[in-house]
């Protein structure tokens, strides 16, 4: 709860200094008249608080995920304690993407150090996020189909906005997915969550100040675009270098 609680926070005044100090090009400051299609209160409510609040949800997992990350890249990796695995009990009620998780790692290297134990932590602190934030995008994307079929007299028109929200919500599937079934570990895990997220700052603000067309077209910005590119590689960046230190660290040592 204590990562959760800060995290949060952390987002949050991430989020709010964005929004401050941003360019009026990017965050108009004035009030404007509201398009026909925004003046229905409840749509407009119920719809967009979901979308926002999965986009929150999804920022969670990318904040933890790069706490994750730093304790991957910085953090001291700790030699590995051999253990027989445990069988029946407790082992079968163990959960079972936690388990595959652990089982994927333990299949991936024979490395002789594993790293600090709080990464396992923060990278299912993630998982519950993503899950999270997967349930209340699908719940807006229908909710956006409702309303869309109210005001334009269609579900679904392959509008920029829709498709580039189809591709989060798939891509965060996608990770759930390999999550779940072994796929990937903790590490892959926080990685996805960080380049996952990549999605959702196309879905908010590339569709709206980069490509500015279709019917969502009246939120359409411009500018920071090369602070976005900037911010962006730059996480990519410290991606690939925790990338680069994990596995150097748990390369397979060869036996004596």
């Amino acid at each position: 709860r204590k990562h959760f609680a800060l995290v949060a926070a952390a987002v949050s005044f991430l989020t709010a200094l964005i929004g401050y100090y941003a360019p009026a090009t990017v965050m108009p400051r004035e009030i404007t008249t509201a398009q026909a299609v925004l003046r229905d209160n409840f749509w407009l409510f119920v719809h967009v608080f979901t979308i926002t609040a999965s986009y929150g949800a999804g920022a969670l997992a990318w904040g933890l995920s790069n706490i994750a990350l730093g304790y991957y890249l910085f953090g001291r990796y700790q030699l590995k304690h051999s253990t027989s695995p445990p069988r029946g009990g407790q082992a079968e009620q163990a959960d079972s993407p936690a388990r595959a998780a652990s089982q994927a790692e333990q299949r991936s290297h024979a490395a002789p150090v594993e790293p600090p134990q709080i990464c396992a932590t923060l990278a299912q602190y993630a998982y519950a996020s993503m899950k999270v934030a997967v349930l209340l995008l699908a719940a807006g994307i229908i909710l956006g189909a409702l309303w869309a079929d109210k005001a334009w007299g269609r579900f679904w028109g392959w509008d920029a906005k829709e498709v580039w929200s189809l591709i989060t919500l798939l891509a965060y599937l996608a990770i759930l997915h390999a999550r779940y079934i072994g796929w990937c570990g903790n590490f892959g895990l926080a990685v996805t969550a960080v380049l996952g997220f990549t999605s959702i700052i196309m879905a908010w603000y590339g569709v709206n100040h980069v490509l500015g067309s279709g019917l969502h077209s009246y939120g359409e910005g411009a500018g920071g675009q090369w602070e976005v590119t900037i911010a962006v590689a730059a996480n990519w960046v410290f991606v690939a270098l925790a990338a680069l230190r994990y596995s150097i660290q748990m390369a397979p040592q060869p036996s004596e």
